[in-house]
């Protein structure tokens, strides 16, 4: 039983990729399963910083924000000029460190409640977004940015390996340093840790920090993929990064997290997507079946904690 409670999540990933095989053999080759991956890169990295506000006990609402942000400014930054990548890239990822900084600031340091917090500037950041392209983005992304988003070494997609990078460089964090350990008592306990001599407003000011920098990076990678500005861009990220995360196990009273889980989560949720587009299910199909694997998974580990309280 304890086996099964600890692969769960990767039995049901699996049990996806068996069906998606069987109703459509051609789905499955590695080929096409790199590419599935390679889709699920940008939600993986915003999982990630989600997962690290839950971590400590928060929740982050402004995803969305960032995305629709970061994609109107690199695509009208870019404007089809290779050279502008750079400075876009920059500009981007400054400007999402930025906001989950005043997040962090808000809540940890004004006592503003996150879901409140997060909500605010969210709706702020849309505001500025709509003045920014007058509700008509421009421009498209040339050069480096979708060459890393859609070649490949092989069959090996690159955003698969820098994604896979940044992942491993987030667990050595979280698991490997005294930052990381923090975090996890911060989130645990957080007026244990207060007494244990941690700054927890510090701490939980940078986990908002680092999960406005990874979204802005998700940012990058869904505008390098679509190539072209849409407000319309990572609408769903803040709901299925949140549920990445439950669905690795996480709890929202924090201190409980397996980061290699939320990957996975992620990796679930897309591959159940791309099941439901072969089977030609419309978009509120798919909501119900999201909310149908969440509940379901989110019951297990109930029953498992539970049997194991008994």
């Amino acid at each position: 039983m304890k086996i099964f409670k600890n692969f769960t999540l990767y039995l049901l990933l699996l049990a996806i990729i068996v069906v998606i095989g069987i109703i459509s053999p051609l789905s499955v080759s590695p080929n096409q399963l790199l590419i599935v991956v390679a889709q699920a890169i940008p939600l993986i990295l915003a999982a990630a910083g989600q997962s690290i506000v839950i971590l400590v006990g928060g929740i982050d609402l402004s995803i969305y924000s960032v995305i629709m942000l970061t994609n109107v400014l690199s695509c009208s930054m870019i404007a089809g000029k290779p050279e502008n990548n750079l400075i876009a890239i920059v500009v981007c990822l400054g400007l999402g460190t930025l906001i989950g900084l005043a997040n962090g600031l808000g809540i940890n340091y004004a006592g503003i409640p996150d879901f409140v917090m997060t909500l605010g500037v969210s709706v702020i950041v849309q505001g500025i977004v709509y003045t920014y392209s007058k509700g008509s983005p421009i421009g498209s992304i040339k050069g480096f940015l979708c060459q890393l988003t859609n070649d490949k070494i092989w069959i090996i997609p690159y955003s698969v390996i820098v994604g896979l990078g940044v992942i491993l460089f987030l667990i050595f964090i979280l698991y490997k340093t005294t930052f990381g350990k923090k975090l996890y008592s911060t989130g645990g306990n957080m007026k244990a840790s207060m007494i244990s001599g941690i700054n927890v407003k510090l701490v939980r000011t940078l986990a908002y920090t680092m999960c406005g920098f990874l979204t802005a990076l998700s940012g990058l990678f869904l505008s390098g993929f679509v190539g072209v500005a849409s407000l319309g861009l990572g609408s769903d990220y803040v709901m299925n990064s949140i549920a990445a995360t439950i669905l690795g196990g996480a709890a929202f009273a924090g201190g409980i997290l397996k980061l290699e889980n939320t990957v996975v989560g992620a990796l679930l949720l897309t591959f159940l997507f791309n099941l439901l587009t072969i089977l030609n299910v419309g978009q509120p199909g798919k909501y119900i079946m999201q909310g149908v694997v969440i509940v379901g998974i989110a019951y297990v580990y109930l029953m498992f904690r539970r049997n194991k309280n008994a």
